[in-house]
């Protein structure tokens, strides 16, 4: 990208989006599972800070903390939400967004990235073919099923800080969510070895790890089939609250594009909010 490209991070106000890409093997395979480039998303408050979920609980982080840490994230990109019909939010509103964002500080939404990977791939229902990554899903699958419903995704409380914005009349920044075409992104180049250490520091101890070694492909049981994957991702739907049934016949269609009527925050992901017709994309930030 040209210098003269990049978005000067002072011109970023409440409300903007920030969607990142992290470097870990985690982030590459949450991003391809979602459909999407992204693997987290997080939203700007005032005072240059933003609201984003941790481990911890959500909380407030310096914008110009999170831009020297190139280490950690390849891009982030700022995407600007419309108000009502295409509108440009007005001052009113945008600090509605900030309030709703804040009162969500320090609320449970400890999704490490192996639970967000569970959730995110039953979400979309993708079956890994390749052997190795049936393992990776299997321990996903296995960790979001442990934890609680209420946790989960960064996605989940920039969803609700738009759409539950106390706005008069209510509803003013409630982002749409539309159905789209898978993207059919191809299969990151996982480092193997790496993807490992990372997963053995989020299950200590876990002894069959070791199967996964990226020079052989490990020894499937019958929980790696598509049948009991297949199982496994209806039931942690259900979990999250996400009903299966198809497109509901009350889906407004505007422009050939079809809105969700009424879509479970629980379930929203990050690519879903870059596609949303309600943002606008408006730069990448230079980090480093």
């Amino acid at each position: 990208m040209e210098q003269n490209s990049w978005l000067d991070p002072k011109s970023l106000q409440p409300g903007d989006l920030l969607l990142h890409l992290g470097k870990s093997q985690i982030s590459a395979l949450v991003a391809w599972f979602g459909d999407a480039i992204y693997s987290h998303i997080a939203i700007m408050v005032e005072g240059g800070n933003f609201v984003e979920a941790a481990p911890g609980g959500a909380r407030t982080v310096p914008l110009a903390r999170r831009i020297v840490q190139a280490k950690d994230y390849f891009f982030i990109d700022v995407y600007r939400p419309c108000a009502l019909r295409g509108a440009t939010p007005n001052a009113q509103q945008l600090a509605a967004v900030v309030q709703r964002a804040n009162h969500y500080l320090g609320s449970a939404y400890p999704l490490d990235l192996l639970v967000q990977l569970g959730v995110i791939s039953a979400l979309r229902g993708r079956l890994p073919e390749n052997n190795a990554m049936r393992w990776v899903i299997r321990l996903a699958i296995d960790a979001a099923l442990t934890r609680d419903p209420a946790q989960v995704m960064c996605s989940e409380i920039v969803f609700r800080a738009l759409a539950e914005a106390p706005t008069q009349p209510a509803g003013q920044m409630r982002p749409a969510i539309v159905v789209s075409a898978p993207l059919l992104l191809p299969f990151p180049a996982i480092d193997w070895a790496q993807l490992l250490k990372e997963l053995e520091a989020l299950l200590k101890p876990f002894s069959t790890l070791a199967q996964l070694d990226g020079a052989q492909q490990p020894v499937l049981e019958a929980s790696h089939s598509d049948a009991a994957l297949a199982a496994d991702y209806a039931k942690l739907r259900a979990r999250f609250g996400q009903v299966e049934q198809a497109a509901p016949a009350s889906a407004v269609t505007l422009t050939d594009v079809i809105v969700v009527p009424d879509p479970n925050p629980k379930t929203v992901s990050p690519g879903d909010l870059e596609r949303s017709p309600s943002v606008r994309f408006v730069g990448r930030l230079r980090l480093g």
